[in-house]
């Protein structure tokens, strides 16, 4: 199954979707931190390092820690934007990319 590229354009028109849509837009800001987050958690929760739980559930409980991760992930980036700026990774970026230590609090 595909999305349209249209749909979540259209979809973010509408009032009652876009209140929806919004709660991914803290998420969304920290995309490097969240992507580098989920990558952690998940090769702890399934690799020898961590707890080595590979192949030891089922798709539905891993589709459920997912949601439950990314519902925390959520949360955090709203509190986190509450407060700064940026990502603690997007931040690190920024001031590496530009040679200087970027403003982190808002």
């Amino acid at each position: 199954m595909s999305i349209k590229p249209g749909l979540i354009v259209s979809a973010f028109q509408k009032e009652k979707w876009r209140q929806r849509l919004m709660n991914f837009y803290e998420v969304g800001r920290m995309g490097l931190s969240t992507y580098l987050i989920q990558a952690l958690v998940g090769t702890v929760l399934l690799f020898g390092y961590g707890f080595g739980w590979l192949g030891d559930f089922g798709a539905g409980i891993w589709a459920t820690i997912a949601l439950i991760v990314f519902t925390l992930q959520i949360l955090f980036s709203k509190w986190w934007l509450a407060r700064f700026q940026y990502g603690p990774v997007e931040w690190l970026w920024r001031s590496l990319t530009n040679f200087k230590i970027q403003s982190l609090k808002k």
